[in-house]
């Protein structure tokens, strides 16, 4: 699109980690909330259909309307329950960025997978055009507002 454009930086990092010391808690998510700083809301943006499928929205504790932040976008790992650790395959389990940031200084959204049909994929990958087409729709939004 003209006058869009996007910036896409990988980490790597190394190192030991020692297992429930200094956790960063995470905001639990708000079905109902408006977007506000420091709060994880639900976020919805229509698809090309009229329908809506659930994304997360974390504004960061130091947020402004002012103020210019960048923007993480992250998916969820598939379903899966094992001892001690899980995922539901949703977005609502997208929680890497704000332990990145300890939620300041960056905008975090965590987006589905999504089947063709608009779905969100639990497993796998889904359908590579409608998660794109749905990240894409969610992110210009963001940035948007």
């Amino acid at each position: 699109m003209p006058g869009t454009s996007a910036e896409i930086r990988i980490g790597v990092g190394s190192g030991s980690t020692k297992p429930d010391v200094d956790r960063i808690g995470v905001p639990a998510r708000s079905l109902v909330a408006p977007p506000a700083p420091g709060k994880r809301v639900r976020f919805r943006v229509p698809d090309r259909k009229g329908g809506a499928v659930d994304s997360i929205l974390h504004l960061p504790e130091d947020w402004t309307p002012e103020g210019r932040y960048p923007v993480i976008a992250e998916f969820p790992g598939n379903i899966f329950f094992v001892a001690g650790c899980y995922s539901t395959g949703l977005p609502d389990q997208c929680v890497m960025g704000h332990g990145m940031t300890k939620g300041r200084g960056a905008i975090c959204v965590g987006l589905p997978f999504l089947e063709a049909g608009g779905t969100i994929a639990e497993h796998g990958w889904g359908d590579a055009d409608a998660t794109a087409d749905h990240a894409v729709r969610v992110m210009e939004a963001v940035c948007a507002d």
